[in-house]
């Protein structure tokens, strides 16, 4: 079972607060496990019409504190507990996070670790690597290093000196591009550029798309850095998945070699 699911691509508070685009979050599957990232507004709604069961999360895994990333948490958490009937399920998120959740919530969970940059959580087979994220105080992106690709989410951040070395060893990167333009605290079309063509992965995804990029269309975007940087580029969509393992690039070493 591997899957990347795109609940939502929502990113600006204009494009969240109408639901031009969902917010929902992002699901991963990987080694029989289920990890949600940024549970935002409508996540069990989105999550139920994609055939997606809270009872199987494993892991919860917050970025920051803002409504679009983290609006549903406590209703996700009471969905995948039972309300703690069932205490089960581990949140991992920042301090800001940790604070904005309430007691009985925290309680319900089998376990809660707060993280900050270049923490390494491992859950099985995976460890999840959390890096900096220049948003707020003690925003994060997340690194999924699994048994044959690693996969990076970017969460909301500005494109600071050394991000790219959060990028470099990955077949996935997953990146938060809300803007056309520079904007302080979140990643542009021409960011995302940069980091593909520096971090060279098998592929590029951008998505949590503002209003102007709504406007400007995110597929040509996709297509034009794709043109640029010479990496496979995608737009995500509200709904769609695809497997991951496909662009590892161990297996396709395997292959080539007859192993």
């Amino acid at each position: 079972m591997e899957k990347l699911l795109f609940l939502g691509t929502a990113g600006d508070h204009i494009v969240t607060g109408k639901q031009i685009l969902s917010s929902a979050g992002i699901i991963f599957q990987s080694e029989g496990m289920q990890f949600l990232i940024d549970p935002g507004p409508g996540c069990l709604i989105k999550a139920k019409e994609n055939g997606i069961h809270m009872r199987e999360n494993t892991a919860i895994l917050v970025t920051h504190n803002h409504i679009n990333h983290m609006n549903d948490l406590q209703a996700v958490i009471s969905a995948t507990t039972h309300n703690g009937l069932d205490r089960q399920c581990v949140l991992i998120c920042p301090k800001s996070v940790y604070d904005d959740v309430k007691e009985h919530f925290r309680d319900c969970l089998e376990r809660v670790i707060v993280v900050d940059a270049g923490k390494k959580v491992g859950i099985n087979k995976i460890e999840i690597q959390s890096f900096k994220a220049e948003h707020t105080e003690d925003s994060l992106g997340y690194k999924f290093i699994c048994p044959t690709y690693k996969i990076a989410f970017s969460g909301d951040t500005s494109n600071y000196e050394g991000i790219i070395d959060n990028f470099v060893d990955c077949d996935i990167v997953v990146l938060n591009v809300t803007h056309l333009e520079k904007n302080e605290g979140h990643l542009c079309a021409n960011d995302a550029l940069e980091i593909f063509k520096e971090a060279k992965p098998s592929l590029g995804i951008i998505t949590h798309f503002g209003s102007k990029m709504l406007a400007a269309n995110p597929i040509n975007i996709a297509r034009e850095i794709e043109r640029q940087s010479s990496i496979n580029v995608i737009a995500a969509k509200d709904g769609v998945s695809l497997n991951p393992m496909i662009f590892s690039k161990e297996m396709k070493q395997r292959t080539l070699g007859g192993y």
